[in-house]
């Protein structure tokens, strides 16, 4: 599977002891994956996001 981002939606915050610091990527996966069965599924420009998160309480 490829992905094709299109935005990264960024926030970092850091008050007294709190931090919080993430990064979602939204984009289009494209690409092909193998079932359980063995049938192979293609997919074309489905709609995902990664998400990267730190945060410190």
């Amino acid at each position: 599977m490829v992905m094709k981002p299109f935005t990264d939606q960024h926030a970092d915050l850091n008050i007294l002891v709190m931090r919080m610091h993430s990064h979602q990527v939204h984009g289009l996966w494209s690409g092909s994956v193998i079932l359980d069965d063995g049938t192979k599924l293609e997919i074309r420009d489905m709609y995902a996001f990664c998400e990267y998160v730190e945060n410190r309480w």
